[in-house]
């Protein structure tokens, strides 16, 4: 981007006029006064369309983004990676991306403020920091609920100590435990719990919950959730998809034919238990023979997962044996991509089985489309529809599933209406946005400065002490009273240097009390009794406090009426604290542990609840009876805030490092019993006080064990078949989405199921980044004519043109399509990913008649001269030959098949050693003589493009007879005939 262009978009982010990107150039509008930029939005968000696989909420948060952006809102979004797999270049253009719609997009960089490993706790807490921590405020910060990643956030607002200016507000999309409540499942990683409560908590400490659905409103309040006074329900916002795809959607919505017999089912939903994915394949198998006397196409569009204990690219080979119809699988489209799938098909029915959604992104999509849909009437999907008498509702099962997909083939379903149109949906965010409802905090009135006393714990360390006692005088808040315990030591040294400090610490008001070694739970219940305080701060002798220790806990502790009031740690390294004392700048400020405050119903195998130094309201310690005194035995920290989240009192976290605790060496806990010391958190629980803990801790075991032998069940299931290696590579090691096709590729070739591994290589095909690497290509003399660009941009092309050929298609003008795809050609004069789909498209419907030869013949013609980008060569070559053998250019075709055979021979040769030593004993000519003998069947690579040529030979008449004109040599096609035949049952 120009320099000037920034400076442009820096002015339109301060509300100095508007910006409109327009054919690669910035158009500047100036604001008039009653338009100018009044709000700054952020949103915070983990998953986001156009960077990676994102979902629902991707979807959501984009689309609102650009919504806001558009009308003049100054939006940010704080992007929290998942994983690093985004490098810094790739980075730097997904910003640029979104810098040209108006948006400042930020990558969260954990490393600032996080020590690894990077948990889920640590994220909230970043994002915390990262927010907290910058110049403007912003009038409104969103976060979806899923993952907590506004808990730190809210707490900060709730504790008084940030974000006085700013609205908060959580969006639902589901949480943790709906999701597995819904689907009858368990939890199965601590982690999960961890995420439910800052889920829980981030909902209830918003200033704002908006909810696409009051489904999922009503589930919270049913459940116990504690949800603010302000919740609204505003659907997600939809214009974007809408508008990218207007002229196919307007069409669609507009056909003055409300009805149409189906052509193609697609499953719009990710390979899931909980989406339904059984459920619908259970449904097709009861209509098998209907979809394919209807030739009807069933499409399973949606990203792999697990079915049961399978994976579901395996579960799809297994349940597909018997299906007699033809089938599609896309597994890797991004949105829009997937949006452009459905609206191309000729007269498509889309169905989303998941039984129980909050408001789902592909029944909203494929209404927004103007497509048909059958879709459950539970859970929130129901209210996008403009009734629930649409005839596309039902419970989600087999047969309903089964008998409205008959219904739609028989007679057509119509088109749904929606309850809000997307321009509706939008002024219902604008309104959200523009009204002043500020929720602040109250300030606390320091003019009445409620009492602290300060207590240090020490044994046997009195140069520690000192360090600690310089850094509670040195504290911002100044009601303070310092109490220092010595727990028992007895060598003269540390006694003689007691002296000394004693007389410090009347300097500064400050008392030493003393007795004999009893542990710290004794030694900070004897400083309770002496403290004149309303509240009470312990801090142990090796650990040094930063001066706003007091005042932030103490702020924290009144603005929310907390009892107990915990903080972040910086780990202190012992060579360290001499920098730390001297207040060096740059000191690291990266917390190691963080604290949550919950769930209780982790708390007998982990700490998550808080660290030793803490404010406690001094009325509310003396309540629950003080420490326990256990000597010999530690965790009395960890044990207390057991009991006190067990007596109903609250607890926070600051999420600010507040003090320094040192490391490095042995310390109280390393000495003693790790037995002892979890013994002594469990018995202090009584799950009686926490029945929904406890369903949770129960919870949590059978589900790892549930987890672990399904896993091992399915392991041992799988080795009983003959394909046992590969269904167990599949189920045990990661793969990638190219790798995982590939095996299953693999796998469907073995078990010899052609239709299913037809569907999977269509399926790989249409990822570019698994096509072939970006070294020159040539077919040398004989393809002079065929050339390729060196612009990648042209992947990504879709203009009107294109769109209105894919609406001819979708509509059945497959005449005046390929009319248009020549012009287009002629014109343009490069190849794209979508062309090549739609000429696929188009040779499907060669069988219809309405295509002349002489069409294919020009198409062939134009083709020659087009530019073939790197990635695409193949599929070019691949459409150039189909377009030749339709238009009864054989001779040319002849020409340019065993040509681009012999380019990909030597690679094929290349890639398997076995087939060179084949070749060199004199078994083979050639490596395209053994792949025409054991190759293909053996499911090896490099001659992609035979395959695909079969499958369109084969839905022609004398079939035989164009293999044999195409190959000149009458052995070579003989033997060519012989492999077709094992296409011929893929004809349709």
């Amino acid at each position: 981007m120009k320099a000037m262009e920034l400076v442009c978009l820096h002015a339109q982010r301060l509300g100095l006029y508007s910006l409109v990107y327009l054919n690669g150039c910035f158009m500047k509008i100036i604001n008039s006064e009653n338009d100018k930029v009044s709000s700054r939005v952020c949103l915070v968000t983990e998953e986001l369309s156009g960077i990676g696989g994102s979902g629902g909420i991707g979807a959501a948060f984009f689309e609102l983004g650009k919504l806001l952006a558009n009308s003049s809102v100054n939006v940010d979004i704080l992007y929290c990676p998942i994983d690093g797999s985004i490098d810094n270049k790739e980075r730097q253009n997904i910003s640029r991306d979104f810098l040209a719609m108006g948006i400042k997009l930020t990558f969260l960089d954990y490393s600032k403020y996080v020590e690894l490993p990077i948990t889920y706790e640590k994220k909230s807490y970043a994002i915390s920091r990262y927010l907290s921590q910058l110049v403007t405020d912003y009038s409104h910060i969103h976060f979806h609920d899923y993952k907590g990643l506004g808990y730190f956030s809210t707490s900060l607002k709730r504790q008084g100590l940030s974000f006085a200016n700013t609205e908060l507000i959580v969006q639902l999309h589901g949480p943790t435990r709906w999701t597995i409540e819904e689907n009858g499942g368990f939890f199965v990683h601590e982690d999960q719990l961890k995420i439910d409560f800052m889920e829980r908590m981030s909902i209830a400490q918003a200033d704002f919950v908006v909810s696409p659905s009051r489904y999922l409103v009503e589930w919270l309040d049913a459940q116990g959730y504690t949800l603010p006074k302000n919740v609204h329900v505003i659907k997600n916002v939809c214009s974007d998809l809408s508008d990218s795809l207007g002229v196919v959607r307007r069409q669609r919505v507009e056909s003055s034919e409300n009805k149409l017999a189906v052509t193609d089912v697609i499953c719009f939903a990710r390979h899931e238990d909980r989406k339904g994915f059984s459920i619908f394949c259970d449904a097709i198998d009861l209509i098998n023979d209907q979809l394919a006397e209807n030739r009807i196409t069933v499409t399973f569009l949606g990203k792999f997962g697990m079915v049961g204990s399978q994976p579901s690219g395996v579960y799809l080979i297994d349940r597909s044996k018997k299906w007699k119809f033809p089938l599609k699988v896309r597994s890797g489209f991004a949105r829009n991509a997937a949006a452009t799938y459905i609206v191309t098909r000729k007269s498509p029915l889309v169905v989303i089985p998941s039984p129980a959604e909050n408001s789902p992104y592909t029944v909203l999509e494929s209404i927004v489309l103007g497509v048909p849909v059958v879709s459950s009437l539970g859970g929130g999907g129901s209210e996008l529809f403009s009734d629930l008498d649409y005839p596309g509702l039902c419970d989600i099962t087999a047969k309903q599933i089964a008998d409205k997909i008959l219904i739609a083939i028989e007679g057509g379903i119509r088109k749904p209406i929606p309850s809000e149109t997307p321009l509706q949906i939008e002024q219902n965010w604008l309104a959200f946005h523009n009204k002043k409802t500020l929720c602040r905090q109250d300030l606390v009135d320091f003019c009445q400065l409620p009492k602290v006393t300060f207590a240090i714990t020490h044994f046997e360390r009195p140069e520690k002490l000192t360090d600690a006692i310089i850094s509670a005088v040195r504290q911002t808040y100044k009601n303070i009273e310092i109490i220092v315990i010595d727990d028992g030591s007895s060598s003269k040294s540390t006694l003689a240097a007691l002296k000394e400090i004693e007389i410090l610490l009347e300097r500064v008001g400050g008392k030493l009390l003393r007795q004999s070694n009893s542990y710290l739970g004794a030694a900070r219940n004897a400083a309770l009794r002496a403290a004149t305080g309303d509240y009470i701060c312990f801090l142990d002798d090796d650990d040094i406090a930063k001066p706003e220790l007091i005042e932030k806990l103490v702020t924290a502790a009144v603005s929310g009426g907390f009892d107990v009031v915990n903080c972040m740690n910086i780990f202190m390294n012992e060579a360290c604290r001499g920098d730390v004392l001297a207040r060096t700048e740059n000191l690291p400020e990266n917390v190691s542990y963080v604290p949550l405050g919950g769930p209780i119903s982790l708390a007998a195998t982990e700490n998550c609840l808080g660290a030793a130094t803490a404010l406690f309201k001094k009325s509310s310690l003396i309540d629950i009876g003080g420490y326990t005194e256990l000597k010999g035995v530690g965790h009395e920290d960890y044990e207390l805030f057991i009991r006190f989240s067990q007596a109903g009192k609250r607890i926070t976290i600051v999420p600010i490092p507040l003090y320094y605790y040192e490391v490095g060496r042995p310390s109280m806990l390393s000495r003693t019993s790790m037995v002892a010391n979890f013994r002594r958190c469990f018995d202090a629980l009584d799950m009686c006080k926490q029945p929904q803990a406890m369903r949770d801790t129960i919870s949590l075991t059978v589900g790892k064990n549930v987890s672990l032998n399904s896993h091992n069940r399915q392991h041992w299931i799988y080795s009983l078949t003959t394909t046992s290696a590969v269904r167990n590579r599949i189920l045990t090691q990661p793969l990638s989405r190219v790798d995982m096709l590939n095996s299953l590729i693999e796998l469907a070739t073995q078990e010899k199921l052609l239709k299913i591994r037809m569907a999977y290589e269509e399926d790989l095909s249409q990822d570019l980044n698994c096509l072939q690497e970006d070294s020159e290509e040539s077919l040398g003399e004989l393809l002079l004519e065929v050339d390729q660009s060196k612009d990648n941009n042209n992947l990504v092309l879709l203009d009107s043109i294109i769109v209105n050929i894919q609406l001819d298609i979708a509509l059945g003008r497959y005449s005046v399509a390929m009319d248009e795809v020549c012009d287009y050609l002629k014109k343009k004069a490069f190849f794209t990913d979508v062309l090549a789909n739609i000429i696929r498209e188009l040779v499907l419907s060669s069988g219809e008649g309405v295509i002349t030869e002489t069409q294919w013949r020009d198409l062939s013609v134009a083709m020659r001269k087009v530019k073939f980008p790197k990635k695409l060569f193949d599929d070019g070559v691949s459409c150039l030959l189909y377009a030749s053998v339709l238009g009864g250019l054989f001779e040319y075709a002849s020409t340019v098949l065993p040509a681009l055979i012999a380019k990909r021979n030597s690679e094929y040769i290349n890639a398997y050693p076995d087939v060179a030593e084949a070749i060199k004993g004199g078994s083979f000519d050639s490596g395209f003589d053994h792949y025409l003998a054991f190759g293909f069947y053996e499911g090896r690579k490099g001659f992609s493009v035979i395959n695909d040529l079969f499958e369109i030979i084969g839905r022609l008449h004398n079939q035989n007879e164009i293999v044999k004109i195409v190959f000149s040599k009458e052995g070579k096609a003989a033997k060519i005939v012989k492999l077709f035949d094992g296409f011929s049952c893929l004809a349709v």
